[in-house]
């Protein structure tokens, strides 16, 4: 629910990262699809 706590706990861990996507909630997927799908495509990829 936070960003910025999200942020900080991505950076405490290695190879994490902390993606925030404006005016999305609990049902990012749908409500991002696009960009959703960007992100998970390129986590998949590496």
């Amino acid at each position: 629910h936070n960003a910025d706590l999200a942020k900080a706990l991505a950076a405490k861990m290695p190879n994490a990262k902390a993606e925030v996507i404006p005016n999305a909630g609990h049902l990012v997927f749908l409500e991002a699809e696009s960009k959703f799908d960007e992100l998970m495509l390129g986590f998949l990829a590496k």
